[in-house]
């Protein structure tokens, strides 16, 4: 392990964009604490393996990966970078003990509920949280129709696509879901320009209501037509 360095690289978008955004190095109940804010809502990073070197900056000419990828150090002096695009470092100390390391993010509407969230986390471990995960996917799954294709594929396209659509939903408010997560030639878009995927369209909202609908899930069906009507213009918009 002595031959390689390993860094964490977070980039908080917390008001759904990359400006007006806040981050930090701090501390919190004796650990060091990667954070961020924007909006009223918090975030925490933390590891189990003690951090190296920290460093916070602005996207593109002060950040880690920027420092990185010019000197190969990232500069500790960079403490602090508010309301902006921002992005968070930090070397993750291993050594030739320490072969493995857990991260915890955690969210808040203050910096110290993020914090204590992520040590939470952290603390109840790996195992805990991806068994938690599971369950609860899994719970969902065996209440939708048995489409599966037989005899069974490698991979299960039914049960991928079903997944898929339920995590571009959203909690609040409920029925929302956008088109898709992803964002085309994203590196080269600004905040100013919200096209793309990644938002909430009405067609889209339908076909998805269809896909719930054909899997057996009416529920979630019901709550998109349900937003759908309440958002939509008399134009279709």
């Amino acid at each position: 392990m002595s031959d390689y360095r390993i860094y964490a690289l977070l980039a908080p978008h917390l008001v759904n964009a990359g400006a007006q955004n806040s981050a930090w190095i701090g501390a919190y109940d004796g650990c060091d604490v990667l954070f961020a804010r924007g909006h009223g809502t918090s975030l925490a990073l933390v590891s189990s393996v003690p951090w190296g070197a920290k460093s916070t900056g602005f996207a593109g000419v002060s950040d880690a990966w920027t420092q990185l990828a010019a000197t190969g150090e990232m500069n500790p002096t960079y403490a602090r970078a508010d309301d902006g695009n921002v992005a968070l470092g930090g070397e993750i100390q291993f050594d030739e003990k320490t072969r493995t390391a857990v991260l915890a993010l955690g969210f808040g509407t203050t910096p110290e509920e993020a914090a204590q969230t992520a040590l939470a986390s952290l603390a109840a471990g790996f195992d805990h949280a991806a068994k938690s995960y599971q369950a609860l996917w899994q719970t969902w799954q065996d209440g939708l129709l048995k489409l599966d294709r037989k005899p069974q594929q490698k991979l299960n396209s039914y049960r991928v696509s079903t997944t898929v659509l339920a995590s571009h939903c959203a909690f609040d408010p409920a029925g929302a879901a956008i088109a898709s997560l992803s964002i085309p030639w994203g590196a080269s878009k600004s905040d100013n320009d919200l096209g793309g995927y990644h938002l909430v369209w009405p067609r889209d909202l339908v076909e998805t209501a269809g896909g719930f609908l054909a899997a057996g899930d009416a529920k979630i069906a019901g709550s998109i037509l349900s937003f759908l009507r309440e958002v939509q213009l008399p134009d279709g918009s």
